[in-house]
């Protein structure tokens, strides 16, 4: 499904314009990052976007939006942020992780 049939199927709150165009892909057309520089704004979409696909968004085909993801992921600042906490300290699989959180937000 792409972005577009999934907007059609949304009833709630969605990340888009009214012509369908994704708010993070179109900003990301004409910049490099969200802000300026990289910045908090940066920071804080990252963690959303970057499991975007978890909530029914995907991003693979908004070309913006994911050269931005790679290129966010692969800062060593972040990449060692992703790394809290680790897989050890959590005490679960992933899918494990995955349904416990599941749980916190439906």
């Amino acid at each position: 499904m792409n972005v577009r049939e999934q907007r059609a199927q949304t009833t709630t709150f969605t990340p888009y314009h009214d012509n369908d165009d994704f708010v993070l892909d179109t900003r990301l057309r004409d910049s490099e990052y969200l802000a300026a520089d990289y910045s908090i704004a940066d920071i804080a979409n990252y963690c959303w976007a970057r499991t975007a696909s978890w909530s029914g968004v995907e991003s693979r085909d908004l070309a913006h939006l994911s050269r931005w993801i790679k290129a966010i992921g692969a800062r060593p600042a972040v990449r060692r942020g992703l790394e809290v906490p680790t897989q050890g300290q959590l005490g679960k699989t992933d899918d494990e992780f995955v349904r416990s959180v599941q749980k916190m937000v439906m």
